[in-house]
């Protein structure tokens, strides 16, 4: 379904450095309205989290950033946004293109064990609640050659063999990720989690991890609220938060 607002307008851009950092410049500005979404044919400073390069050939692939003014998420339930937005790229990849995809906690989208997509979300704050968000993906459409230092990059073209033209895809997207949204403006958090963690890579499985140092097996029971990890260990659970815990894929 056409989405209502999100991506009234759309503004492409041959080249910005990061469209995250050139959409929270805008809103800054006060130049900017809900929905807005910047895109660019080439992004050379592309960011995910823990600052690492998301890299990717000029016009091969989406990168772009959407802005939303969720002023009724409380900053202690903004990881539902997170969860909103990862649904919606799931949804899409597997209704659209038939690749079946899954979510690597905290926000990367997996096929397999390949990466095919990264989020960077970006809250700003006015009091107690978030004011405006910008949403920062990076989906690979049609590259096939990448970065030796990435460890699992995949993408649309090499799981299906074919190119794609990237406009109609990322307005296709944006109807998935209105639609994500205005469930999470109607507080359906519960509904939210339900789906993320069924869609979660490694959900319920026995696998290896790493924190701190130290390797060891468990498996994934829950998140919390806050977007902690739970993990189900011998010697009981423990919860780890974005930076804490390695997954051994």
């Amino acid at each position: 379904m056409p989405p209502l607002f999100t991506g009234k307008p759309i503004v492409w851009y041959e080249h910005l450095n990061s469209t995250n950092e050139f959409a929270v410049n805008q809103i800054k500005k006060g130049l900017v309205g809900e929905g807005t979404v910047y895109a660019a044919y080439h992004q050379p400073g592309g960011r995910g989290q823990r600052e690492n390069k998301w890299h990717s050939e000029q016009g091969e692939n989406l990168t772009f950033s959407v802005i939303y003014e969720p002023i009724f998420l409380d900053a202690t339930e903004q990881f539902y946004l997170n969860m909103a937005v990862c649904l919606a790229l799931v949804k899409f990849l597997k209704t659209d293109l038939n690749i079946d995809a899954k979510v690597k906690w905290p926000n990367d989208i997996y096929v397999e064990y390949d990466k095919i997509a990264g989020i960077l979300i970006e809250n700003m704050l006015k009091g107690q609640n978030l004011s405006y968000t910008v949403i920062g993906i990076g989906l690979n459409i049609n590259q096939d050659l990448f970065d030796e230092s990435l460890r699992n990059p995949t993408s649309v073209k090499m799981i299906t063999g074919q190119r794609f033209a990237i406009e109609p895809l990322l307005e296709s997207f944006l109807g998935y990720l209105e639609a994500e949204y205005l469930l999470l403006k109607a507080l359906r958090f519960a509904d939210l989690y339900e789906r993320y963690i069924q869609n979660l890579l490694f959900y319920n499985e026995e696998r290896l991890y790493s924190a701190y140092d130290d390797a060891f097996t468990g498996k994934i029971t829950a998140i919390t609220p806050e977007g902690k990890l739970i993990i189900e260990t011998s010697t009981g659970q423990k919860a780890f938060g974005f930076k804490e815990v390695e997954f051994m894929v």
